[in-house]
């Protein structure tokens, strides 16, 4: 391996242990979201486990005194559809596409929630500043919100409402450009 999409915190751990590894950069901004079975009462707020970053936006966003449950990633739709938790932090790739009443994570703030990891040695190849312009090229294009929907539309197969497009752009998703 030679390059990782990963969440803050994994990364931060990645590089620990990796040493020839290194963070070069921010790539995803705000892709989290939170949906509701009822806006006004979150009650317990399903996260994903091991991600300190995730939880202190549940904080940010619902209060110091927020109740959460910590769940591997992809339990987290299966816990919201039958009554483990009331809400749900997830990534908009999957929370997008649950019943809900979705809200953006970002409402507070900008978050990075995604960042690449690079082998050193990796870093200094040809290769890799080709893919240096490919990834700005794709996260220009990306950061349109009717490419993304209609990306997402492929990706999931499915149609998107003039009203989910309006969510797609509430969420303020953006991918970062890398030097």
């Amino acid at each position: 391996m030679d390059m990782a999409f990963l969440c803050p915190d994994a990364a931060r751990e990645f590089v620990k242990t990796n040493r020839e590894f290194e963070i070069i950069g921010d790539v995803m901004q705000n892709t989290s979201m939170f949906v509701f079975k009822d806006r006004e009462n979150p009650g317990i707020t399903g996260v994903p486990q091991n991600r300190p970053h995730l939880d202190n936006i549940v904080l940010e966003n619902l209060g110091k005194n927020a109740q959460m449950k910590k769940l591997m990633g992809t339990a987290l739709p299966y816990a919201l559809e039958n009554g483990q938790v009331d809400s749900v932090l997830a990534d908009f790739t999957s929370g997008f596409f649950l019943a809900g009443q979705k809200e953006s994570a970002a409402i507070k703030a900008d978050h990075i929630t995604c960042v690449l990891v690079v082998n050193k040695e990796f870093k200094k190849s040809e290769g890799f500043r080709e893919f240096i312009k490919l990834y700005n090229h794709c996260a220009k294009e990306l950061s349109d919100t009717n490419v993304l929907a209609k990306q997402l539309e492929k990706y999931k197969d499915m149609e998107f409402s003039p009203a989910d497009r309006h969510t797609l752009g509430e969420l303020r998703v953006k991918f970062l450009q890398l030097d």
